[in-house]
């Protein structure tokens, strides 16, 4: 049983090296990254490339010629960004100019400048200034939301309470339990919004077209649609929690090796944790593109499916390690069930739901590969390669 389970764990590890140093290496220099307590990009710098950034407070005042993709505690962007903005934040303001398209989540986001294409933000609370503009489309969902800026196209809403006080080009759509509209609302468009309550419009609001108010659905059907989304949440719990037990089981040594891999190492671990959740996917597309590359774009993409099922598991067992460390405990069954659960309860919250997700995703794909490329170090600095790991290579 052993060697079975670490050959299997050779393989996953070879096949998720092949794949990161693919990436990382052979487009010669297409990224750039930036990663520890404070990543920053300072005002008059330029980034000719993507942009793979991670730390605690993440600051890009100058210009990136390329996407950015982004992740940390604190995210402020006051520079030029030539591409696409991905970011995770728990506090995520953009005050500078995107030319491209933005796709955030994060507890609060603030929208101060100016973005060409596209924004979907999920957020608990989201502010948009009066001197903020989205060329086209704002798709948002938010507990809390104020629209001051410009719209150019469309406007979609979903939350609990909104107001707009700026112009939309187009129409505004929405689903919420409370619209009002402000003084200075310009609607182009029509307005269609699902709600319990009629919009709260003040004197001096525009609108093209007669607003169009349909009242919620009747409460038998919310609380049919309520058990449906109950059952399916608890049967995907007990499945992944099922799914995570069995795996401690057969690879105890493999995710004890990826927590030590991690310690001491967050911002490095988010950095290619980014790298391989999104980078990876990326460099699949491009392949894809050459045709020629179409069957290592799928081997690839298989990879990277095989690392996206890790990633809960991982980081399940290292937060359920952590907290029952505090204890004096150290069970690995017990370490999975526990933080497995934890992580699903977290899943199943409002709005931050879809922020735990893509958080989990990056640090268990950040702890894979550097477990498998030997990316941990010791306290002096120096790099060094797994025990676990260096052994078994010792034998093959």
């Amino acid at each position: 049983m052993r060697v079975t389970t670490r050959r299997n764990s050779l393989i996953v590890g070879l096949l998720l090296i092949a794949a990161s140093v693919i990436f990382m290496r052979g487009i010669g220099g297409a990224q750039a990254v930036r990663s520890g307590d404070s990543a920053t990009v300072p005002k008059g710098q330029t980034v000719n490339s993507v942009l793979f950034t991670s730390g605690h407070n993440v600051s890009i005042a100058g210009t990136v010629n390329g996407d950015v993709f982004c992740f940390g505690q604190t995210v402020t962007i006051s520079g030029t960004i030539n591409g696409d903005v991905i970011c995770a934040a728990r506090q995520l303001t953009i005050s500078g100019v995107v030319n491209g398209n933005v796709r955030v989540v994060g507890q609060t986001v603030q929208l101060s400048g100016s973005v060409s294409h596209s924004a979907s933000v999920a957020a608990q609370n989201l502010t948009t200034a009066g001197s903020s503009k989205v060329g086209l489309d704002l798709l948002e969902a938010s507990p809390n939301a104020l629209i001051n800026g410009s719209v150019g196209r469309d406007l979609a809403l979903s939350g609990a309470l909104a107001t707009v006080n700026g112009s939309v080009g187009r129409d505004l759509s929405g689903s919420l339990n409370q619209l009002s509209f402000g003084a200075k609302t310009t609607i182009g468009g029509g307005v269609d919004y699902i709600s319990a309550n009629a919009a709260d419009v003040t004197k001096g609001a525009h609108f093209a077209h007669p607003l169009k108010h349909r009242p919620v659905p009747v409460r038998t059907k919310q609380s049919q649609l309520f058990i449906f989304k109950f059952g399916g949440y608890l049967y995907m719990t007990i499945a992944l929690t099922l799914v995570a037990l069995v795996l401690i089981l057969l690879l105890p040594s493999f995710f004890e090796v990826t927590r030590t891999a991690t310690q001491g190492r967050l911002g490095r671990t988010s950095t290619y944790g980014l790298i391989g959740l999104f980078g990876l996917p990326m460099m699949s597309a491009l392949l894809v593109v050459t045709v020629v590359g179409i069957p290592l774009a799928i081997l690839i993409m298989l990879v990277w499916l095989v690392g996206l099922i890790l990633t809960g598991p991982i980081a399940a067992y290292h937060l359920g390690n952590r907290l029952l460390e505090s204890l004096n405990k150290q069970q690995p069954l017990a370490a999975m069930f526990v933080g497995t659960i934890i992580i699903m309860l977290l899943y199943g919250i409002p709005s931050f739901g879809f922020v735990a997700l893509i958080s989990v995703g990056v640090y268990g794909y950040g702890a894979l590969l550097l477990t498998f490329t030997g990316r941990n170090h010791d306290v002096s600095g120096s790099p060094k390669k797994p025990k676990r790991f260096a052994k078994l290579g010792r034998k093959a």
